[in-house]
């Protein structure tokens, strides 16, 4: 699924970041008021965060100037990132436009934004009624992570984005932060919504139900993570949706492994004494992916029932290790 709150949350700044072609949208809508300053404007190869924006070694000088007039003193604003409108300040180089700005009377800004995951999960959800569902929120936010540049994701919101898996190391070391990201995202679909980090309420009139919540996807190969990092998160993102939703019916899928004979990973996850108290294992899944030289020969198919029988013999020493640390948790193969 895609990612609902793009960027953290910047307090009294509120920021905006877009590529050519693309408009930087602003607004003191919220509070009630107007864009009463500009603290940074830049067209060209600025980089940072909101409250940490710097201009590049390419920056077009006309753009405060240019921003200034277009948004001071109106409630919102959209400035395109065009060097029709600033001037190209490095030809051949692609730019974009970063702008800061402050509302009168002030407002905390968040950025979620549930315009694009609506309708791929509401269609989900339609297709699947009256089935058991599995849910999975695979891809965390990347301001989640520590890193030293942040991750932009792309302007085209129908632009497959491979680069999102960056950064292996939490800011927030307790995961308190991403059980609230996931336990707002679920409240959101399963609870009319849900009070974000500054106190405001976002409503959704949804009332959605599933059966299973699937906690990431091949995680040990997105943002590298070890066994006892993920289940470590694993439980924090069920306390985060219990905290968020006080739905404590909810089962779970842990690990969705994409390598092989990984087993310290089962036998560190599937040890209790490892979570948190009244966390629940209901059900571990796994992936495998066969593989043979075409999709049309018949003949070439023959080279599935090998990697068939080596996956088989692996399932057999993984429900070893299951039977004996977590009988009652449930198995679930993803092909």
């Amino acid at each position: 699924m895609a990612v609902a709150e793009l960027d953290p949350p910047s307090g009294l700044a509120q920021c905006g970041n877009a590529g050519e072609s693309y408009p930087v949208q602003l607004s003191c809508r919220k509070s009630g008021g107007t864009i009463s300053s500009i603290d940074f404007a830049s067209y060209g190869t600025a980089t940072g965060a909101c409250g940490q924006m710097k201009q590049g070694t390419c920056h077009a000088t006309t753009t405060m100037d240019i921003v200034k007039q277009a948004c001071l003193g109106q409630q919102e604003c959209s400035v395109p990132a065009s060097y029709q409108i600033f001037g190209d300040p490095c030809f051949g180089t692609h730019k974009r436009l970063l702008v800061q700005i402050q509302c009168n009377p002030p407002q905390n800004n968040t950025y979620w934004n549930f315009t694009y995951v609506d309708p791929m999960f509401q269609d989900f959800l339609q297709a699947t009624d009256g089935h058991s569902r599995i849910v999975m929120f695979s891809t965390q936010p990347t301001w989640l992570f520590k890193l030293d540049t942040p991750h932009i994701y792309p302007d085209n919101v129908t632009e497959t984005d491979w680069g999102y898996p960056q950064g292996t190391q939490f800011v927030d070391d307790t995961m308190q932060a991403l059980g609230d990201y996931y336990g707002r995202l679920t409240a959101w679909y399963t609870r009319g919504g849900f009070i974000d980090e500054y106190g405001d309420r976002h409503v959704s009139n949804y009332s959605y139900k599933w059966d299973y919540t699937e906690i990431f996807n091949e995680i040990e190969a997105e943002h590298q993570m070890t066994p006892e990092v993920y289940t470590r998160a694993y439980d924090a993102v069920i306390q985060g949706i219990r905290r968020h939703t006080n739905n404590t019916e909810m089962k779970y899928v842990g690990m969705a492994l994409s390598g092989h004979y990984e087993f310290n990973w089962y036998r560190y996850f599937l040890n209790h004494s490892n979570h948190a108290p009244d966390i629940p294992l209901d059900m571990i899944s796994y992936h495998f992916y066969a593989s043979s030289k075409t999709r049309t020969d018949p003949l070439d198919y023959e080279a599935f029932f090998p990697q068939l029988d080596t996956f088989t013999d692996e399932i057999r020493q993984i429900e070893v290790i299951r039977k004996e640390l977590s009988p009652e948790t449930r198995t679930l193969e993803i092909k």
